[in-house]
């Protein structure tokens, strides 16, 4: 018997090893990506009003810390770059054994595609941070059909197959040994640069496309797992360059909105956002200034649509997440500090905290789209007009609570 207790023993000493080295190549091999958009969501002691689905347009167009701050709401942006409307809706099922929301939106952007493929890395990014588990084994058989792909996901050391070589450098064991970076907006990104977007007319929302695609197939799923969760089901599109034929695909939405009953709010018929100000590259992603638009936008209406408490007024609940949102605060000052060009400077006034004092020479004739930034800066901006003569622009920036000073720049002002 004392045998058969010493050889039990040695077998469970042997399980735990193997385990715990499989978890430790697991940490080593992993995108750290995902941790940083994902640890917070599994290992934060809140619950979420609201849970925001998509591709990287919902990553940089929706920020939680400011939908706390002007409503009270509680979010997690789980948003993806490269995501399916498919892998959306996966994400959303291995996301809800974790949290359940009241409300979980889901971005159309993706409607016309044929397929729900994404990008290995792309999908790493998504679910490296979740644990195995049937759904996420689940998620992954239905997401690739070779088994070469789903054996890299399913057992985490095969990971990219050429990894391996990698692993001899010291960074390799970062993971490992280091916590990795967390994100402070609850999965939100943002960029501050300013590209003028392409222009398309917007066409009427009766011109659509009603051809099948797999974007349709998984927001009809999308909705029926909602119900089944009880939870709201809401269908968005976030505001982007569109083109006639992608309208048509969006425009579609609006039928299976109304066959299911559901609210679509499709923001970039509301024209909110400006082309010249308000994103950082030509044909897709918003930056600061029109994500604080748009998160205005979301959520005056999600605000609506359910009976929300006001967490800000909750001790339990705001002692967390004033803690948060402080933190994300600091993380733009940070940034604020490092930047020079004046545009970048007035995209950041976009965030609440901040203001500032700005000396001008007289008739000094901005580009377009700097004169807009002023305009739209205007309630968190002081003008001083300098003699004509005078050969630069004078910037201070300060925090609206304390008058702190974050940040001073002297420009040249170029006639």
């Amino acid at each position: 018997m004392h045998t058969n207790m010493k050889r039990g023993f040695s077998i469970l000493m042997i399980v735990l090893l193997v385990t715990g080295g499989i978890s430790a190549v697991d940490k080593v091999l992993a995108h750290t990506d995902s941790y940083f958009q994902y640890a917070p969501f599994l290992t934060d002691e809140t619950e979420y009003d609201v849970l925001f689905f998509g591709s990287s347009h919902v990553e940089y167009a929706v920020s939680p810390m400011q939908l706390y701050r002007e409503y009270g709401l509680t979010s997690y942006n789980m948003a993806s770059s490269g995501a399916s409307i498919g892998a959306s809706c996966w994400l959303m099922k291995i996301a809800l054994q974790y949290h359940k929301p009241k409300i979980a939106v889901l971005d159309v952007f993706l409607v016309h595609k044929e397929n729900t493929y994404i990008k290995t890395g792309f999908l790493h990014t998504m679910l490296d941070a979740f644990p195995l588990t049937p759904t996420k084994v689940e998620a992954i058989l239905n997401l690739y059909r070779s088994w070469d792909m789903r054996m890299e996901f399913i057992f985490p050391f095969s990971l990219y197959h050429n990894r391996w070589s990698d692993t001899s450098h010291p960074i390799a064991f970062k993971n490992l040994l280091c916590q990795p970076a967390r994100t402070r907006n609850k999965g939100g990104k943002y960029k501050t640069g300013i590209t003028k977007a392409l222009s398309y007319d917007l066409l009427p929302t009766s011109e659509v496309n009603r051809g099948r695609t797999a974007g349709k197939k998984y927001i009809r799923w999308f909705i029926d797992l909602c119900r089944k969760e009880g939870i709201l089901p809401v269908l968005m599109l976030v505001p982007y360059p569109s083109d006639p034929e992608r309208q048509k695909w969006q425009n579609s939405v609006y039928q299976i909105a109304e066959e299911e009953g559901v609210p679509y709010l499709d923001l970039l018929q509301e024209e909110i956002v400006d082309p010249e100000t308000d994103f950082f590259d030509a044909d897709s992603h918003l930056n600061l200034l029109g994500s604080s638009k748009v998160t205005r936008r979301i959520g005056e209406l999600i605000k609506t649509m359910e009976d929300f408490p006001d967490h800000r007024l909750i001790r339990e609940d705001s002692g967390k997440w004033d803690a948060w949102y402080s933190s994300y605060d600091m993380e733009l000052t940070e940034a604020h500090q490092t930047k020079k060009g004046l545009e970048t400077i007035l995209v950041f006034l976009s965030w609440p905290t901040f203001y500032a004092e700005i000396e001008i020479p007289s008739g000094f004739s901005f580009p377009a789209g700097t004169l807009r930034l002023l305009q739209q800066a205007d309630s968190r901006l002081q003008i001083t007009w300098l003699p004509p003569d005078s050969r630069s622009i004078h910037v201070l920036v300060k925090k609206t609570s304390t008058h702190e000073l974050i940040l001073e720049r002297t420009i040249e002002a170029f006639r």
